[in-house]
C-alpha cells in the first residue's frame, strides 16, 4: 500500500505561521547588521544577481537600526503567499522611531521556510515614543 505524502507546502500558510517567520526574519535581519554580516544578510534580502551589499551600505544600515527595537504593527497575508507587514523601528536613546513597510515572500517553492525580505519602504520617519497596539505584540528587543 502506498501512501501519499504531502508536506507543508501544500498546507495553508496562517497567522500564527506568518507570525513565527515575521520574527524570525526579523531576528536574522538585526543580527545580521549588529554583526555587520553582509554574508548572512544577503540570504535573507532578496537582490538582483548584480547588486550586492557594500560595506559601506552594511555600515549606514548599522549606523539606521544598531540597538533599535522592532515592533510588528500589523501584517497581512496575501493570496499570492506574499506576507506585507508595517514595522516600528525605535530607537532606544532618542525613542524616535521610523515606519516601515516590509514585503516578506517564500523564495523556493520547495522549501516553505526559505522567506525573504523582498521589498522595504520607510513610510513614515520620527514620529515619536511607539504606542501600545491590540493584537500581536511582536516586539523584538536588539538593544545592547
Amino acid at each position: 500500500m502506498h501512501r501519499k505524502a504531502y508536506g507543508r507546502k501544500s498546507a495553508n500558510f496562517n497567522s500564527a505561521d506568518a507570525e513565527q517567520m515575521l520574527s524570525h526574519i526579523l531576528s536574522e535581519f538585526m543580527n545580521s547588521i549588529m554583526y555587520r554580516d553582509i554574508g548572512r544578510l544577503e540570504k535573507i534580502v532578496y537582490m538582483k544577481d548584480e547588486f550586492s551589499i557594500s560595506p559601506t551600505g552594511m555600515q549606514q544600515l548599522y549606523d539606521l537600526f544598531n540597538g533599535n527595537r522592532v515592533e510588528i504593527r500589523s501584517y497581512r497575508i496575501r493570496s499570492s503567499g506574499e506576507v506585507t507587514s508595517t514595522i516600528v523601528f525605535t530607537n532606544q536613546m532618542t525613542q524616535v522611531a521610523n515606519l516601515f513597510w516590509m514585503v516578506f515572500k517564500n523564495q523556493l517553492s520547495d522549501n516553505p521556510y526559505e522567506w525573504k525580505i523582498t521589498d522595504m519602504k520607510l513610510m513614515f520617519n520620527g514620529f515619536g515614543p511607539p504606542r501600545d497596539f491590540a493584537g500581536f505584540d511582536g516586539i523584538l528587543d536588539f538593544s545592547d
